[in-house]
Protein backbone atom coordinates (compact mmCIF):
# COMPACT_ATOMS: atom_id res chain seq x y z
CA UNK A 1 0.00 0.00 0.00
CA UNK A 2 2.98 2.36 0.44
CA UNK A 3 4.43 1.67 -3.00
CA UNK A 4 2.27 4.41 -4.51
CA UNK A 5 3.72 6.81 -1.91
CA UNK A 6 7.27 6.09 -3.06
CA UNK A 7 8.36 3.13 -0.92
CA UNK A 8 11.33 1.47 -2.59
CA UNK A 9 13.18 -0.24 0.25
CA UNK A 10 12.86 -1.76 3.67
CA UNK A 11 15.26 -2.14 6.59
CA UNK A 12 15.60 -5.88 7.04
CA UNK A 13 18.94 -5.77 8.87
CA UNK A 14 18.64 -3.86 12.12
CA UNK A 15 20.71 -4.13 15.29
CA UNK A 16 17.87 -5.29 17.51
CA UNK A 17 16.20 -7.72 15.08
CA UNK A 18 16.37 -11.40 15.90
CA UNK A 19 17.09 -13.84 13.08
CA UNK A 20 13.36 -14.70 12.68
CA UNK A 21 12.45 -10.98 12.47
CA UNK A 22 15.18 -10.37 9.90
CA UNK A 23 13.97 -13.32 7.79
CA UNK A 24 10.38 -12.04 7.95
CA UNK A 25 11.46 -8.63 6.57
CA UNK A 26 13.61 -10.30 3.92
CA UNK A 27 10.55 -12.28 2.77
CA UNK A 28 8.53 -9.05 2.60
CA UNK A 29 11.29 -7.39 0.56
CA UNK A 30 11.51 -10.34 -1.82
CA UNK A 31 7.73 -10.56 -2.33
CA UNK A 32 7.41 -6.80 -2.90
CA UNK A 33 10.65 -6.41 -4.88
CA UNK A 34 12.02 -3.87 -2.36
CA UNK A 35 15.64 -2.84 -1.89
CA UNK A 36 16.98 -4.19 1.41
CA UNK A 37 18.72 -1.75 3.74
CA UNK A 38 20.11 -2.06 7.23
CA UNK A 39 21.46 -0.22 10.20
CA UNK A 40 23.07 -1.24 13.45
CA UNK A 41 21.31 1.32 15.68
CA UNK A 42 24.71 1.82 17.32
CA UNK A 43 24.72 4.76 19.72
CA UNK A 44 27.89 4.09 21.68
CA UNK A 45 27.74 3.48 25.41
CA UNK A 46 24.13 4.71 25.51
CA UNK A 47 22.96 1.41 23.98
CA UNK A 48 25.36 -1.24 25.30
CA UNK A 49 23.42 -4.19 23.84
CA UNK A 50 24.57 -3.04 20.37
CA UNK A 51 28.35 -3.17 20.86
CA UNK A 52 29.63 -2.03 17.46
CA UNK A 53 28.89 0.19 14.51
CA UNK A 54 27.74 -1.27 11.22
CA UNK A 55 26.01 -4.23 9.72
CA UNK A 56 26.92 -6.73 7.05
CA UNK A 57 24.65 -7.29 4.08
CA UNK A 58 24.97 -10.38 1.90
CA UNK A 59 26.73 -9.51 -1.37
CA UNK A 60 23.64 -9.79 -3.57
CA UNK A 61 21.67 -7.40 -1.33
CA UNK A 62 24.60 -5.00 -0.98
CA UNK A 63 25.04 -4.92 -4.77
CA UNK A 64 21.39 -4.07 -5.30
CA UNK A 65 21.51 -1.38 -2.60
CA UNK A 66 24.61 0.20 -4.17
CA UNK A 67 22.95 0.20 -7.59
CA UNK A 68 19.81 1.80 -6.14
CA UNK A 69 21.87 4.47 -4.37
CA UNK A 70 23.70 5.29 -7.60
CA UNK A 71 20.47 6.24 -9.40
Amino acid sequence: RYRSEGLEGIEAFYGRYSAPERHMWLRVARRRDLVVTGGSDFHGEGVPEIPRLGIELPDNLADRLRAWLAV
